[in-house]
C-alpha cells in the first residue's frame, strides 16, 4: 500500500492487486497437485513440486484490507476477509461488497469468514461492537491487547453476552 517501498523494490506500484491476486492461484496451485505448471502474468513454472503441503489441503487466506478492492478480492478469491478496525458502519459496506462479488464468482458467500477488530476497552463500548459486528455477520473479533488486570473484565463481558 505504500508506493515507496514497492519503488524501492523496483516494483509496479499499479499492479500490486493484480500481482497478490496471482500470488493466491499459484499458492493454492502448489498446495493441490503434486507436479504443477502454473503460466501467469507474473509467476511461471513447469512441473514445480512444493513440499510439505498443507495436512488439511489448504492453508486459509484471510484478506486484509478496508477498501473495496480488498473486499472484492475477498469475494474472489479469500477464505475469509479482515477489514480491521473500521467502523460497524464501513464494515457492513465492505461486507455487502464481499457477499456480491462471491455471488457473482459462484461462490457460497457464507463460507467467507468475516474478522474484524474489536476495537473497544471492555466495557460497553465493546458490548455494542461486538453486536454490531454480530448482526454484519463477522464471526470473529481480533481484540487487542490488554494489561492482565483487565483481561478478567474482557473475560466477563464477554461470557455475560455471548456465554
Amino acid at each position: 500500500w505504500l508506493a515507496e517501498e514497492f519503488a524501492a523494490l523496483k516494483a509496479s506500484f499499479s499492479d500490486r492487486g493484480k500481482r497478490l491476486d496471482e500470488y493466491i492461484e499459484v499458492m493454492r496451485a502448489l498446495w493441490s497437485g503434486d507436479k504443477t505448471t502454473f503460466d501467469g502474468d507474473f509467476f511461471q513454472f513447469e512441473n514445480c513440486i512444493s513440499r510439505p503441503r498443507p495436512a488439511q489441503g489448504s492453508v486459509p487466506i484471510i484478506i486484509g484490507g478496508h477498501s473495496k478492492a480488498a473486499a472484492r478480492r475477498a469475494g474472489r478469491l479469500g477464505d475469509g476477509f479482515f477489514p480491521g478496525n473500521a467502523s460497524a458502519t464501513e464494515i457492513a459496506d465492505l461486507v455487502t461488497i464481499v457477499r456480491q462479488t462471491a455471488e457473482e464468482n459462484d461462490r457460497d458467500p457464507d463460507s467467507i469468514q468475516l474478522i474484524a477488530g474489536g476495537g473497544a476497552p471492555p466495557g460497553p463500548k465493546l458490548d455494542e461492537r461486538i453486536e454490531k459486528l454480530t448482526a454484519i455477520g463477522v464471526t470473529h473479533a481480533i481484540m487487542p491487547t490488554f494489561p492482565p488486570d483487565k483481561l478478567a473484565d474482557i473475560g466477563r463481558s464477554l461470557n455475560s453476552t455471548y456465554g
